[in-house]
């Protein structure tokens, strides 16, 4: 049974922006290759961090959904936590019912018509 994850990383702005595209690669193919399905993935920029990491100031924040076992999890971490490109890395277990769509806009409750 595979279960959806949300992975939010941050990889080092000195990284190039080719560099940058090789690792969202790399790192939805091992998704895959551990048998799981990437779902969506949000490139949201780069941001200003709020305390430095690794004497960083900024970072390129991404946003993965993904389906993948429970067993395969810990490996997942352990390569985020390996990777000299990413400064931080959290991934969650969220429901199916949380997971916003790209496309799909929320239905207005009825005070909001008004």
């Amino acid at each position: 049974m595979l279960n959806l994850y949300e992975a939010m990383y941050i990889v080092d702005p000195a990284r190039s922006e080719e560099e940058v595209e090789s690792l969202t690669e790399q790192l939805k193919s091992e998704i895959v290759e551990k048998g799981g399905e990437v779902v969506d993935l949000q490139h949201l920029g780069k941001k200003h961090l709020a305390y430095p990491i690794k004497k960083k100031r900024d970072g390129f924040y991404f946003l993965l959904y993904f389906r993948l076992a429970p067993g395969r999890i810990s490996e997942l971490r352990a390569g985020y936590r390996l990777n000299d490109s990413i400064l931080r890395s959290l991934i969650l277990r969220k429901r199916e019912r949380d997971l916003p769509l790209a496309g799909e806009e929320e239905e207005e409750t009825p005070a909001e018509k008004e």
